[in-house]
């Protein structure tokens, strides 16, 4: 494409000023002799063809007329190559580009050398051109332009062959800076949406960033920005391995199904292939190199085994889900994209078909890549619209919760009661119950098994139950609560603790494999009996001990973890357990709070 452009500037311009002449008969010659430099060698033989890399050196020899230039002017050789090269003019050196005996050259599209004097009646001038290809570009080939003329005409040329393949590129250009815009956001709100499920949005955003510095990237080079050749090489193959690794398991995300193991073994391979050739040229010798060239040259053919994932993913095609369908027919028109820049090449079709086809996938590739933000973005914006609602409900479900957990208002004149209720989330599965009996000061403490919103309903079913209990002695309280609770759990259990607390300081408790109860600093000796709602007709054995203050915690406060998976435990809890609740509470969640953390205190007061 950069050697048309330039063949068409330079003849735009001519026919605007005769300042410069192009070379536009020029022969070429693989392999490499310091003969071919002299202007009365022997070139008969020599092809108009530029052959194709698989030998380290090729040479190039054009006469240009120079009696169209003026005859007393300094004159300069314009030369556009990708690779590296000697110039020769009339078999006197006329300078170099890049490093000749290695290959490595900086991606440029315009080199000027100021031609060696001349007489002035001399009409026609030979130019040489010795040149190592292989290393920079490898999978193509790509014959040199020459131009003679004075200085300011040729920088003329340059700027113009500039301007159009910055016209020409455009569609490149856009569609990779649409897509680094399109990655950035779709992982800043991956990220800021806590990923989840939205696997899509992670690997379209990872995709759109690769894609789009790859396009850019090349880009950038057929505009002529001056690159280190090595650094062209490794570049190239490492955003084209990296961008075709990730395809298949795009589409597939796209589709919501797992990525099938075919081409998740034909995406490492497909993207060490890529990869390779780059690395061959740049530690190999360069016949070696020369030789990796045509590894490159499938490059494009063998990516339409990854871009077919766009249609597998979805097959059936007619069975797609409604959410789907425009992932669907969006994937599809970048399958086809894929292929009108592909099926060209391997049909032989001649350059004007190749260029349509990667004009035509640019132009799909813009369009698919915006659609698919669109797509995105608008399922992400339900989501998020979701997620607010049911943050809505969870807040309200927070709300009836702690109208449903006893408050500690009724309670009997000579005892004060605190409670710190501390849920691992919005909701808990703990609760607690307060209440003023004839017997004394009933105190109820429980915790259901896992939390959220689940845990939590079943504490509700749990606070119903006790609070419709006609009897408040803890051992039948427990039984009655256990046969209310059985068959539903969900396979889950409750633990519990029932204490009623008289004023004389005697304290009655029976327990269902809740933690045990502090007294004055130490633990109350008791039977730690069944859960509750695993087996029905379970009898609760009662204990009676004597004190002036009581606490009860949930396992919340024992099972505190902190950064170094060390739990608050049973030792740290009987040595704070005399503090108020709230003080207990506070240091088990600094400890590391995993789990709804309860803890009631009562204590006599007269």
């Amino acid at each position: 494409m950069m050697i048309r452009l330039l063949l068409g500037a330079l003849l735009t311009i001519q026919a605007l000023s005769a300042q410069f002449v192009p070379a536009t008969n020029c022969i070429h010659q693989a392999g490499d002799n310091p003969d071919w430099a002299r202007p009365d060698f022997d070139d008969s033989q020599w092809a108009k063809a530029f052959p194709a890399i698989g030998s380290p050196y090729v040479w190039t020899r054009c006469r240009i007329d120079l009696r169209s230039l003026p005859p007393a002017a300094p004159i300069h050789i314009g030369v556009a190559s990708y690779y590296a090269w000697e110039l020769f003019v009339d078999g006197v050196p006329a300078g170099s580009f890049g490093n000749i005996r290695t290959g490595f050259a900086s991606a440029d599209t315009f080199q000027l050398r100021k031609s060696p004097p001349h007489p002035p009646q001399r009409q026609s001038v030979t130019v040489a051109l010795r040149q190592l290809p292989g290393r920079n570009f490898l999978g193509g080939s790509f014959a040199p332009k020459v131009a003679v003329g004075q200085q300011d005409s040729l920088l003329l040329v340059s700027s113009n062959v500039r301007l159009n393949i910055l016209w020409q590129i455009w569609p490149s250009l856009a569609a990779g800076a649409i897509s680094l815009v399109i990655g950035y956001v779709l992982l800043v709100l991956y990220a800021v949406g806590g990923g989840g499920s939205q696997r899509e949005m992670l690997w379209f955003g990872m995709f759109s960033l690769i894609f789009g510095t790859f396009r850019a990237f090349n880009a950038l080079l057929a505009y002529g920005v001056a690159m280190p050749g090595w650094f062209c090489l490794f570049a190239d193959g490492l955003l084209f391995s990296v961008m075709y690794l990730i395809t298949p398991a795009m589409f597939y995300a796209m589709a919501g199904r797992s990525l099938p193991r075919f081409y998740s073994v034909w995406s490492w391979a497909y993207a060490l292939l890529s990869l390779i050739p780059a690395l061959v040229a740049l530690l190999a010798p360069i016949e070696f190199a020369q030789r990796a060239a045509g590894l490159n040259s499938l490059r494009i053919p063998l990516g339409l085994i990854s871009h077919s994932a766009a249609v597998v993913a979805f097959w059936p095609l007619w069975r797609v889900a409604q959410p789907l369908r425009w992932y669907r027919n969006l994937c599809l028109l970048w399958a086809a994209g894929a292929a009108a820049f592909a099926l060209p090449g391997l049909a032989g079709l001649p350059g004007i078909a190749l260029q349509l086809g990667g004009d035509f996938r640019a132009m799909v590739v813009i369009v698919t890549l915006l659609g698919m933000f669109i797509v995105i973005a608008r399922r992400h914006r339900k989501i998020a619209l979701d997620r607010i609602e049911l943050q809505g409900e969870m807040k309200s479900a927070q709300e009836v919760q702690r109208l449903l957990v006893s408050s500690v208002s009724d309670v009997a004149r000579w005892a004060a009661v605190e409670v710190a209720y501390l849920p691992a989330k919005e909701v808990g599965g703990d609760f607690y119950f307060c209440r003023q009996t004839p017997a004394g000061q009933l105190i109820v403490v429980g915790d259901v098994s896992g939390k959220g919103l689940r845990a939590a309903m079943l504490a509700s079913v749990a606070m119903g139950a006790i609070r419709n209990s006609t009897n408040w002695s803890p051992g039948p309280l427990l039984r009655n609560l256990n046969a209310a609770l059985h068959g539903q759990t969900g396979g889950g259990f409750v633990t519990c603790c029932a204490a009623l607390i008289q004023n004389d300081g005697h304290l009655i408790v029976a327990n269902a494999g809740h933690p045990s109860a502090y007294g004055d600093g130490r633990e109350v000796e008791m039977e730690s009996g069944l859960p509750l709602g695993i087996a029905l007709d379970v009898e609760y054995t009662e204990s009676v001990t004597r004190g002036e203050r009581f606490t009860f915690i949930s396992d919340g406060v024992v099972e505190a973890e902190n950064a170094q998976r060390e739990l608050f435990g049973f030792d740290r809890t009987r040595e704070i357990s005399g503090k108020p609740a709230h003080e207990i509470a506070d240091a088990a969640k600094a400890w590391g709070q995993n789990d709804d953390i309860t803890v009631v205190t009562v204590r006599r007061v007269g």
